[in-house]
């Protein structure tokens, strides 16, 4: 089991408080946007398999995709392929291949007793935590573009979205983030997701397949939520008590909200594994549930109006520090998530997929066109 230590655990969480304070101001809001995502989205099993796409035919769909949606991604896009050097692709399943096989050596030294159960444990969780899932497509500081290919329509929006950050120069270095990176940095590859999902339905490509995708957005969503809600839970503790552990973790579930009872009852030891593993990450959770709100308005937004500059907007707007500023640049109402009035009703686990993510998709956007201006 991978070792926990709570008192590193609290020393960090008062760090996180004592030195995010402009960006722990817009705590009230997140877990109200939080909240929402709960309480919105269903938990839906997704998990057929997808069919063979080569990675060739995904990059000439973006390709298309870009051509028809804005001259100037296209430009960027191809400029950014002309440097062989900066676009990598990796087979998941080739490197998967070769982490099992460490696996299984590390598994045969420690059956043989030429490892100690300690031991045996920590380097077998490290490896384990190394199996791709095609979810670890990214850029670098750099700008360099890793994308991990799984052979179907899932590479295609993989490169879709790494592009889009790259065109906007959003591999920022941590130490030269501003605030606004931190709540935009997702909006501009999500947005696009969404425009590209449309884009194939209205050719005939893969139109369930991609409206799965999305939807499977939505239900990441759903996971970052539960995931970040746990961490301010976590802060609470530390906060009221000065210092966390499992027993006052027990103590605060029982007083969550009955959706996040359940799910933390469930659900407790992977989300403690997640924070031992990869650190106190609720705002790199908070940023999809930020930019899956936006995505969905400004995807309509751009169908209805036939107007993308608006991503080009919140784009540049990433290196400003002034969020209210940036969204009312670009023509956007910064919201307040005290108003949502209307609750998304519940939905049958048989609901085709199609039908279930045009509802979803449009409860989003009409509790984020109704919302007013929030004071600062």
């Amino acid at each position: 089991m991978l070792e926990r230590n709570y008192e590193n655990l609290t020393s960090y969480i008062k760090s996180v408080i004592r030195y995010q304070q402009d960006y722990l101001k817009y705590t009230d809001l997140f877990q109200d946007m939080i909240a929402f995502v709960i309480r919105t989205v269903p938990v839906l099993d997704t998990d057929r398999k997808y069919s063979y796409l080569s990675y060739e035919d995904s990059m000439k769909l973006v390709e298309e995709f870009f051509g028809e949606v804005s001259p100037e991604l296209l430009d960027n896009y191809q400029n950014i392929l002309s440097f062989s050097d900066k676009v990598t692709f990796i087979s998941v399943r080739g490197e998967n291949e070769k982490i099992e096989q460490v696996i299984k050596g590390i598994e045969h030294r420690h059956e043989e007793g030429r490892m100690s159960d300690e031991k045996y444990e920590k380097i077998l969780h490290y490896h384990n935590m190394r199996m791709l899932d095609g979810d670890d497509s990214g850029v670098s500081d750099e700008g360099d573009v890793n994308i991990y290919l799984k052979g179907n329509i899932e590479d295609a929006f993989a490169m879709l979205h790494e592009m889009m950050h790259v065109i906007f120069f959003q591999n920022v270095p941590y130490e030269d983030r501003t605030l606004n990176h931190e709540f935009l940095v997702e909006v501009n590859s999500i947005t696009a997701e969404f425009l590209f999902a449309d884009y194939l339905a209205n050719k005939g490509i893969l139109k369930e397949e991609a409206q799965r995708y999305i939807l499977n957005r939505f239900l990441f969503t759903l996971d970052n939520a539960y995931l970040s809600s746990f961490h301010y839970m976590l802060m609470d503790i530390v906060k009221e008590c000065g210092y966390v552990d499992e027993g006052l973790i027990d103590v605060y579930i029982d007083r969550c909200s009955d959706l996040e009872k359940k799910e933390f009852q469930e659900s407790k030891e992977k989300l403690l594994n997640h924070i031992f593993s990869n650190g106190f990450v609720f705002i790199t959770s908070n940023r999809y549930i930020m930019a899956l709100f936006m995505a969905c308005y400004l995807k309509e937004e751009m169908v209805a109006t036939g107007d993308v500059s608006k991503l080009f907007q919140v784009g540049k707007g990433i290196y400003e520090d002034d969020l209210h500023q940036t969204l009312n640049s670009a023509s956007l109402d910064f919201f307040d998530v005290y108003t949502f009035r209307k609750l998304f009703r519940k939905k049958e686990k048989a609901m085709e997929v199609n039908e279930l993510y045009e509802e979803m998709k449009q409860s989003f956007i009409e509790e984020w066109s109704k919302l007013e201006g929030r004071a600062r």
